[in-house]
């Protein structure tokens, strides 16, 4: 398999990788860097907009009055949350503060285990959703969770983080200080970054966004300003047109 990955960097005129770490991987297997081009994924910041917090989707699960910090994606050894559960175990006293998690994965009954061993009255966890429902789901969560194992930070941006931006809803951004989502985060002012895998730096990050609404809002729209101007499909497509 490496041999056939060689086989085709040598014989394309270029190669695109999505975020600046990749970059940096390929350049240590040798392949130029000029002829490595960064180009991000994209967003369709129509189809994905703001919404109000108190919806349909909200309003079912009753949760249109509280501090909702959620998870929607994958469940799998890449995303960690065990911690964001840990987290939230920590924070139950605090009647306002709701976690939700919804998706699936190779973790998922593991997880579903943990959530019911703690007994957790502040965590709901959902099945995947449909794709319809995605700008309710983020219009009804405060701090959206995008977690990253240190191992993986390098070489991935998870792509919900654009979705979330799109939504003009914060980002709270478990990974290792200098991975591109960390950098990504801090670029556009958009959330929170906290060390991966500490559960109580993330609870603390989260009681401390509970309190201070306004500065949420801000990294909100600052994050779907920062998306239209870089990441919609527009963006993207006029990076691949120039390359090409």
């Amino acid at each position: 398999l490496f041999g056939i990955e060689r086989f085709i960097y040598d014989n394309a005129k270029f190669v695109t990788v999505i975020a600046p770490h990749m970059a940096q991987q390929l350049h240590k297997k040798g392949i130029p860097m000029q002829k490595v081009k960064v180009i991000p994924n994209f967003v369709d910041v129509e189809d994905l907009h703001p919404l109000p917090k108190d919806n349909a989707f909200s309003r079912q699960y009753n949760i249109h009055d509280k501090f909702v910090v959620s998870y929607a994606g994958n469940m799998g050894p890449g995303q960690d949350l065990e911690t964001f559960i840990e987290a939230a175990a920590m924070l139950e006293a605090y009647r306002n503060i709701h976690f939700m998690m919804m998706g699936d994965g190779m973790l998922r009954e593991a997880l579903s285990q943990k959530v019911a061993k703690l007994g957790l009255s502040n965590f709901l966890l959902l099945p995947y959703q449909p794709y319809s429902l995605v700008p309710q789901i983020y219009a009804a969560s405060d701090l959206c969770l995008v977690p990253q194992k240190p191992g993986i930070a390098n070489v991935a941006v998870p792509s919900k983080v654009y979705r979330i931006m799109a939504c003009e809803r914060p980002v709270l951004a478990a990974t290792v200080p200098a991975s591109d989502l960390a950098n990504l985060i801090n670029e556009s002012k958009c959330g929170i970054v906290v060390n991966a895998g500490d559960p109580k730096t993330l609870a603390a990050a989260v009681l401390a966004a509970s309190r201070t609404p306004d500065e949420l809002c801000l990294m909100g729209r600052a994050g779907r300003t920062h998306v239209i101007e870089n990441y919609s499909r527009q963006a993207i497509s006029l990076q691949y047109h120039a390359l090409i």
